[in-house]
């Protein structure tokens, strides 16, 4: 298990979607200097590249058909993607708030994610994968691509949309979105949407054939 996370890990570092991640990651921080909900949109890419470069990877150098040569199970395998997916998404939050701090004590035009920002963030990574990989699982990368590049736009829209109603005007939808409690709730349904969904992928992956 953790040498098929530390592959898809590995994969993704030496794959071209390393620098535009990092360059997503950085303009989230300007972007939410200036009180703007692309931020938020941003911080959502690297998951997006990774489920995108994985699939991709996989279908390249046909890393299906080898898996299932392994002493490994295909819920194992779709468990391991599941994992690597919520490893890069925490990550990138992880990097933010780095970068964000030390660039906002050098003086720097950016901000570090506040809370709500990280849970939102979380939450459409979340959903974005809770729906793409199952298609991806089922009919494979090739046939699937798009649908993962279309989840992510409309979730990512949503969530900035959704930042964006949280301005000094909308004082009880702030207050209400950022209590600790619905802070809570919104990560425990993102992850009760991967759970499912990881549910769904073993299901519809053991009846693939290759």
């Amino acid at each position: 298990m953790y040498t098929l996370v530390y592959k898809d890990v590995l994969a993704i570092l030496k794959s071209k979607a390393t620098v535009p991640s990092l360059i997503c990651i950085g303009a989230a921080l300007v972007a939410m200097h200036g009180s703007s909900p692309v931020g938020l949109f941003l911080l959502c890419m690297p998951t997006y590249y990774f489920v995108a470069y994985s699939g991709m990877y996989d279908y390249k150098y046909a890393q299906e058909r080898f898996y299932l040569s392994l002493p490994v199970s295909r819920s194992e395998w779709v468990l391991s993607r599941y994992l690597s997916c919520l490893l890069v998404a925490f990550a990138t939050l992880l990097l933010a708030f780095a970068a964000g701090s030390a660039g906002s004590f050098l003086g720097l035009p950016v901000r570090a994610p506040e809370a709500v920002d990280a849970v939102l963030a979380i939450f459409a990574s979340c959903l974005t994968t809770g729906i793409s990989l199952p298609f991806q699982f089922r009919l494979g990368y090739d046939k699937t691509r798009w649908i993962n590049f279309i989840v992510m736009i409309v979730n990512s829209a949503a969530v900035s949309a959704a930042r964006e109603m949280m301005r000094p005007e909308n004082s009880i939808v702030t207050e209400r979105i950022t209590s600790l409690i619905m802070l809570s709730s919104i990560v425990a349904i993102a992850l009760a949407v991967q759970a499912v969904s990881f549910a769904v992928s073993c299901a519809l992956f053991a009846h693939r054939e290759f």
